[in-house]
């Protein structure tokens, strides 16, 4: 069998390096047959639990990835069969066809998906002003003009799973990320992945989808209020009533359980939940929310992918 690896994403892009290093937090599973996978303390989960083996001396502090460091890990990684990641893909087809939309960012229209993207990954090349954890994202101020209130449509998709819009910048991650995550996807989808906006059977094909960790959590039968630990134990027998076995390593499965970047906000829960719909669209029981989107629209838009409640 063809080796394959499953990484499930909790993505920040805060504005400096080390702020995005501690919220892009990646879970990572290895499918060893059909419904078995493993969650080992090796691989990309190193880090999870010893972070000290990062070469960079100041990420040694830091559990996540820089969002130019996760794209070129993944890029470059023909064994990832799927990554999911928790991050807005896509604009509402409403604001690619609005005038003001546009030249809000000196642009003069986008009309398409495509114009959009190459509008923003021409001035935004993933890059730091400096080698530290202070080092600022070059390009993301040249967006300022679309924090705008006006602006903050969701799609179809995320009105019907109550997400955020994907450009609201109160709290700033939302927009931050909705905007580095389209050159990420951009960079992956130059190497090959697909941008996953069906559930079609992708086979070993490598695909990039997107998730919502809140959907993902409803899905496996976990209330808001449920702790990390239960969303795990919620997760692990939602999988095997559909006949997958999912072994999560115990030290893992505590830095799942207690991890949180800032506050209350728990990225390792979230990360483990993206690797569940990731698992679930390998094995094909993940369903696309269009919120009644059209196909064409959906296209231009992007899409949920959740596990089949």
């Amino acid at each position: 069998m063809t080796p394959e690896l499953l990484v499930g994403c909790d993505f920040g892009a805060g504005l400096r390096a080390g702020d995005q290093a501690k919220k892009t937090v990646a879970v990572e599973a290895t499918r060893h047959a059909p419904g078995v996978y493993r969650v080992e303390p090796s691989g990309r989960n190193t880090r999870l639990v010893d972070p000290s083996t990062h070469p960079v001396a100041w990420m040694r502090r830091r559990h996540g990835w820089t969002t130019p460091e996760i794209t070129e890990s993944l890029r470059d990684d023909g064994e990832i069969s799927v990554a999911a990641f928790d991050c807005p893909f896509g604009v509402p087809c409403g604001l690619l066809t609005d005038p003001d939309f546009a030249a809000a960012v000196g642009a003069d229209r986008f009309d398409s998906r495509e114009r959009f993207v190459e509008h923003v990954v021409g001035r935004l090349p993933l890059r730091f002003d400096g080698p530290g954890a202070g080092g600022v994202m070059d390009g993301l101020r040249q967006f300022e003009g679309w924090k705008q209130s006006r602006f903050w449509l969701p799609r179809a998709t995320d009105a019907a799973l109550r997400a955020a819009p994907p450009l609201k910048n109160v709290p700033p991650n939302v927009f931050n990320m909705t905007v580095a995550g389209v050159v990420m996807l951009a960079r992956l989808q130059a190497a090959g992945y697909r941008h996953a906006v069906t559930v079609d059977a992708p086979g070993h094909a490598r695909s990039v989808v997107e998730t919502y960790a809140a959907a993902v959590a409803r899905a496996v039968g976990a209330s808001r209020k449920a702790t990390p630990a239960e969303v795990i134990a919620l997760s692990l027998a939602y999988l095997a009533r559909r006949g997958v076995e999912l072994t999560v390593a115990e030290p893992v499965r505590q830095f799942v359980t207690d991890y949180r970047s800032a506050g209350d906000d728990p990225d390792g829960r979230d990360a483990f939940l993206c690797l569940v719909a990731a698992i679930a669209f390998r094995e094909g029981f993940a369903e696309a929310v269009t919120g009644g989107a059209s196909p064409a629209a959906v296209a231009e838009e992007g899409v949920v992918i959740v596990p089949r409640a």
